[in-house]
């Protein structure tokens, strides 16, 4: 009846999970709400022994799997309920169809999971057969209950703490079989491998049950889904007892839980232990001690403890609650029992039997997990149910030893090398079990070592606070890696440790200089509306060291740069916020995120690594769901708004989306409608409206049941379906569907929708209206699916034959009061008289300028001001019909704005001198940060060079690059260019001048691949322009601090920038929009009055050694320009180098800053040649699998003998585990890494680095190679 692609991936939990119903069937599941499980109603349904299939804490209901007499007698006691699957058989039958029981394990494949295992390891695992199932004692089958045990010394009874974990006590929960194979193949497989799994199967004796019930799983799998009991044959027709129910402890107790009659699901047996399987169970209990038992069950996220058959709680109520408060930190279920109200009331099961029962037996301690919500969880979803279980039922193996309980918060890398480094604990006696266990004070030890000597040991003192103890490890001269662990001992003999398998594992620091910049993540923006004041820059930035700083660099145009701070809003996480007001439409925003550690040293990372990221302003108004909801939601509990974590996992564009559930797969019965603000279309000529989404509906046979589409309200009228799509919808709904049945909407066979695709509607129509849009999403009564996420809705609004304009020329923050300030714009139109106004203002009051036209230019003037005057102002166009447009397009709200001011620039360099120590000779490229910053409000422009004392050059004389000129001029008066970047940004060229007297006409020449180009020459004299190839010519005209662009063979002048006149030079910025990329190179030229010449050509910053990126820039008011200095050793004596990096700044005075650079090697020079023979005696191989989720495998290769380490490091360069710490000889190796760090706990799901270092003993030199893993749990 449905594909097997849409019901492999199935819901978390029963509601989400039907079909429709074609035909009506007897039995139906229901969610009963409950209030109080002592209410009297809820408890005269129960004592009635309906089929609970499992208790919803979140939502306070009862799953029971209800008949027709069921539902008669809820309603006769007024219980509220609601049918959650209409027709379980039609679900059965599209399961079976499917293919979804072949993900899970029937009695065959669990018999020979247990076989395997003792085969391949036989030392360690022994399968037990501990009795018959039923239908084996009546020759009609053959199934054993079968039971596998783990030990290191297997064969024997040792004297070591027992454990069992048991599963399937109910045929249908077949999530339970596959948490036990997983398991018992977690140990064996592990062991000699993962210290944690090692210690465990060494102290313990642990004892695995598959399926309790093989008859009754063998019964799911083939003939019904929902079976539940065993299979013994009671009367015709009437088969099975509830094993739960079956065990001797207060069987029978009352009819509330389980039931004498044979015909109930809660049928409890003719007597207790009536059944082959319970007496198995009963047997290997009677004689084993088990401390701790695990009974696995679903579903309901539950760990449950006794009693169940009263609302009371046991005399060890305080030890079955500190191990399921325990349990639960691993899979944040709900601990509890009936007395807390976490379940209802049941007899004659397992738990409290265990416990119970001290006569025939000495306690045990009973627990059941009730795993995930669904009996049928979705198939992605099986991995993550087994392994949220796995911590719990580990934790349970390790408490049955009653170890002291050691927690501390492990020592990160430190660069503090003094010491020394105070251990703090937590140590407290072990869980109680078998008898009360105490602290020996004279046991509480710290072991340590430094650099692989031996452990040394010093006593943990209480430090006052409670249970809280101390030492600290002394530091030891040269001291670099300090490795240590925790133990504890009790007056009862028992030892305890953190790690708790020390000293196989241990904890590990390193004291050094922390040399990693911060990792720094995000998502780059792509669109946001000119309409929006600003747009916020999120980030996740990590270092070991912490964050000193983080801060987002900006530009607006092809050259200024801007800062803003980023402040931490939660752990790692930082945002900052971009001006975007005013803004031009189609205007590209570059920026990028820098942040700079707290390590002594000031690490500090650039993200993108090169380049810059690049956001889009439209002329539309954008939702992008960042920063608020942006939509209302009008009916229906389906749509959330936040971070996606199915179906696509992420959005569109930033982080968050809306969709119909943003983790997991949506409702039935869904009628969910989300609507958009209004949209005025009162006056609008044309308008469009667009969204990106990505959807997944139920499609089977051919036909889509669920989906969705969009409508649209006119003025406040009736929703109807908007059908002007560019693409159109992709099917019909069938009618079944009761919410969008007959209507056109998204949806298919898989793949359809499963990538974010771009949907555009036009709204013309309804021009001269007010429309509201809705996405509006119905479901039917049976499958679901992920379904449909919603990102960058947007939409624009334009008017035909309105005037078009685009500002050309602004001014920027100046000191001239004498003005005037120049104004310059393109407007276009369809048709003549449109009339141009320049609108400024600089108090409250706008005033208007008529702007002439020159050409296809508009200009204004805008008079001088005082000092401190901030003057705002835009462009207005209005044509013929009266249509208006203004730039920016949302003023005057946002205009664009100058200050005429004399706060010039402020520029901050730090540090003032840089040292680099090379370790080795011979190294790779080193690179250190110079910083400049501009605290002041007009422009900062700066050109760094890089100078170093030449051979043979006397002393007073440097040179740039690799020439020396003879006639270097010592005052430069001439013409200079700074080339400031390339369209690949900041840095990606680097470009110098150098100066020679000739007696030809100035002259430079810079590649326009240099982006933008700031021009100096006298004043006194006139400059001229050529273009080349295409030998255009143009001429240079200052007249009041403006420079004149006009054509040599025209009178008429095409575009003015704003210069500045010093001293009697004029400077000017050429930006590229008017150099235009087609000019491969620009000459300039200058004549000056006294008749001398200079010429200046390009020639490269390539100090041998010595070089920084950017080279040049112009930083505006709060930028923080950081510069790579970058030093090549190779290219360096035996002595190092001394250079200095020039900084020219556009100050009164032409002030040049000198930062001296020291490049020192710490090693010499002589061990170079060997050192470089190391590469070839170690190999680091890439990692297999990887990406991976359970393990993967690292291989190396050692030509020789030598010191070998492996670690595995996070993104924050901090280690997680080493893998390999000695000696290698010649050969090949292999080793396993199981995701988890030095404690044996998982480490999340993220990138993760192995690194091998080796010594190479013939060099006496440190080998260093890494790879890249990518952890996916």
């Amino acid at each position: 009846m449905r594909r097997a692609t849409v019901l492999l991936f199935l819901p978390l939990w029963l509601l989400g999970m039907n079909l429709p119903a074609r035909g009506e069937r007897p039995a139906k599941l229901v969610a009963v709400r409950v209030r109080d499980f002592r209410d009297p109603a809820l408890l005269q349904f129960l004592r009635s022994g309906p089929d609970v299939a499992g208790y919803d804490a979140e939502s306070r209901s009862l799953h029971v799997l209800a008949r027709a007499r069921d539902l008669a007698r809820m309603d006769s006691l007024g219980l509220e309920y609601e049918v959650q699957i209409e027709d379980l058989a039609a679900f059965e039958s599209a399961l079976r169809q499917s293919g979804y029981m072949e993900y899970f394990h029937d009695y065959a494949r669990c018999k020979e999971e247990l076989e395997r295992a003792e085969q391949r390891f036989p030392r360690i695992a022994r399968v037990y057969d501990l009795g018959d199932g039923w239908e084996k004692t009546q020759g009609l089958a053959d199934r054993d209950i079968l039971a596998i045990k783990i030990s290191d010394k297997v064969e024997l009874e040792e004297d070591e703490p027992e454990v069992a974990i048991v599963a399937n006590h109910h045929a249908r929960e077949i999530i339970t079989p596959e948490i036990a194979v997983f398991l018992l193949n977690y140990l064996v497989e592990r062991y000699g491998k993962d210290p944690y799994v090692t210690y465990l199967v060494d102290h313990r004796q642990i004892w695995i049950l598959p399926t309790l019930n093989p008859d009754g799983l063998d019964y799911v799998h083939k003939v019904d889904r929902w079976w539940r009991k065993n299979r013994r044959r009671i009367t015709d027709g009437v088969y099975g007892v509830d094993l739960n129910r079956n065990y001797g402890y207060k069987w029978g107790y009352d009819d509330i839980g389980s039931s004498g009659d044979p015909s109930s699901e809660v049928y409890r047996g003719e007597a207790p232990f009536s059944e082959p399987e319970t007496q198995a169970f009963r047997d290997l209990c009677l004689t084993h001690h088990f401390r701790i038992v695990i009974s696995l069950h679903s579903y309901g996220r539950l760990v449950l403890f006794p009693w169940g058959y009263v609302r009371e709680n046991t005399p060890d109520h305080e030890v079955f609650v500190a191990l399921a408060d325990s349990m639960v930190r691993y899979n944040r279920y709900r601990p509890g029992n009936a007395a807390s109200g976490a379940i209802y009331i049941t007899n004659g099961d397992a738990g409290d039997w265990l416990y119970g029962e001290q006569i025939e037996k000495e306690k045990a301690f009973g627990f059941t997990l009730e795993v995930g919500n669904a009996f049928h969880p979705d198939t992605s979803e099986i991995r993550d149910l087994i392994l949220e279980n796995l911590g719990p039922v580990l934790y349970a193996i390790w408490a049955a030893g009653e170890e002291p309980i050691v927690e501390t918060i492990p020592l990160p890398d430190t660069e503090d090398e003094v010491g020394p480094y105070v251990v703090r604990a937590k140590i407290r006696p072990a869980i109680p079990l078998t008898r009360p266990q105490n602290l020996d004070p004279e046991g509480l030890w710290l072991h340590y070592s430094v650099d692989g000597a031996p452990f040394d040991s010093v006593r943990l003192m209480p430090t006052g606070s409670r249970d809280e103890y101390a030492a600290a490890i002394p530091s030891v001269r040269g001291g670099r890696l300090y490795r240590y662990y925790i133990s504890a001992r009790s007056l009862e003999g028992k030892r305890g440790a953190a790690p708790r398998c020390a000293p196989d594992s241990v904890f590990q620091f390193r004291a050094r200089p922390d040399t990693l910049p911060p990792a720094i993540e995000h998502i780059p923006l792509a669109e946001r509306s000119v309409f929006d004041p600003a747009c916020p820059v999120r980030a996740t930035i990590r270092d070991a060291s912490g964050i000193d700083s983080a801060w987002v660099e900006y530009r607006m145009d092809e050259w200024v740069i801007y800062g803003a701070e980023m402040v931490e809003v939660s752990r790692d996480q930082f945002e900052g916020s971009i001006p975007l007001a005013p803004a031009r439409a189609w205007q590209t925003v570059w920026y990028r995120i820098l942040a700079k550690d707290a390590s002594r040293r000031g690490n500090v990372a650039v993200a993108p690594d090169t380049g810059w990221y690049q956001l889009r302003l439209v002329p539309d108004r954008l939702l992008d769901f960042e920063d608020s909801p942006g939509l209302v939601v009008a009916s229906g509990g389906e749509w959330e708004w936040g971070i996606p974590t199915s179906g696509p996992k992420g959005a569109h564009s930033g982080m968050r989306v809306w969709a119909t559930r943003l983790d997991g797969t949506y409702g039935n019965l869904a009628d969910a409608r989300l609507n958009t603000p209004p949209i005025d279309l009162t006056h609008a000529r044309a308008a469009t409206f667009r969204f990106w989404h990505w959807y997944r509906f139920e499609f089977g046979e051919g036909t889509l049941w669920d989906g969705g589409n969009l409508k649209i309200s006119v003025d406040g009228g009736p929703f109807q379906v908007l059908e002007t799509s560019q693409r159109g919808y992709d099917r019909v709904v069938d009618s079944y569907n009761a919410v969008l049945g007959g209507e056109p909407a998204y949806g298919g066979p898989p793949g359809t929708g499963e990538q974010w695709r771009l949907e555009t509607f036009d709204l013309t129509p309804f021009v001269g209206h007010t429309v509201t849009l809705q996405f509006h999403f119905g479901s039917d009564h049976y499958v679901t699916d992920f379904g449909w996420y919603i990102d960058d809705v947007s939409w624009s609004v334009r008017n035909e034959g309105t005037p078009r304009v685009a500002l050309l020329l602004q001014p920027r923050h100046t000191s001239d009061m004498e003005g005037p300030y120049l104004i310059a714009a393109e407007v276009e139109d369809d048709a003549p008289g449109v009339r141009v106004e320049l609108v400024y203002r600089t108090d409250s009051a706008w005033l208007r300028l008529p702007m002439r036209r020159e050409e296809s230019w508009y200009v204004a003037e805008i008079p001088g001001q005082p000092l401190g005057t901030h003057i705002e102002y835009y462009v207005e166009a209005r044509d013929a019909d009266g249509n208006v447009v203004r730039d920016p397009v949302a003023a005057p709200d946002h205009a664009y704005s100058f200050w005429v001011t004399d706060d010039g620039p402020s520029p901050r360099i730090w540090p003032d001198s840089i040292r680099i120590v090379v370790p080795v000779a011979g190294a790779e490229l080193l690179v250190d940060t110079l910083w400049i910053a501009n605290g002041g409000l007009l422009d900062l422009i700066v050109r760094i060079r890089a100078e170093t004392e030449g051979p043979g050059i006397g002393a007073g004389l440097v040179y740039s690059g690799r020439e020396r000129e003879a006639s270097v001029c010592e005052s430069f008066a001439g013409l200079e260019a700074i080339p400031l970047w390339s369209k690949g940004g900041i840095g990606d060229r680097s470009a110098g001048i150098r100066a020679q007297q000739e007696n030809s006409a100035n002259a430079v020449a810079a590649s326009s691949e240099s982006g933008v180009l700031v021009l100096r020459w006298p004043a006194s004299s006139s400059a001229r322009l050529t273009t080349w190839p295409d030998g255009e010519k143009y001429r240079l005209e200052c007249r009041q601090e403006r420079v004149y662009l006009a054509s040599e063979d025209e009178q008429r002048w095409l575009v003015a920038f704003p210069a500045e006149v010093r001293a009697g030079v004029v400077q000017v910025a050429l930006p590229e929009k008017v150099l235009g990329p087609e000019w491969s190179v620009v000459y300039l030229q200058v004549s000056e009055s006294e008749g001398t010449a200079l010429r200046v050509t390009r020639a490269g910053l390539d100090v041998p050694w010595l070089s920084v990126r950017p080279d040049s820039a112009v930083i505006g008011k709060g930028g923080k320009l950081p510069v790579r200095v970058i030093v090549d050793p190779r290219a360096l004596g035996p002595a190092g180098g001394k250079g200095w990096l020039r900084i020219q700044m556009n100050l009164s005075g032409g002030k040049e800053v000198s930062v001296p650079v020291r490049v020192e090697f710490g090693t010499p020079v002589g061990v170079n040649r060997k050192a470089r023979h190391a590469a070839s005696r170690f190999e680091l191989r890439p990692a297999f699998a990887n990406p991976f989720n359970q393990g993967t495998t690292i291989s190396f290769r050692v030509a020789e003998r030598s010191a070998v380490e492996l670690a595995i490091l996070d993104g924050r360069g901090r280690v997680v585990r080493i893998l390999w710490d000695g000696e290698a000889g010649e050969g090949e190796y292999q080793v396993h890494w199981d995701g988890k760090d030095s404690a044996g706990t998982d480490v999340p799901s993220g990138v993760y680095f192995c690194r091998m270092r080796a010594r190479d003993r013939a060099s006496d030199q440190l080998w260093t190679a890494g790879e890249k893993l990518l952890l996916l749990r």
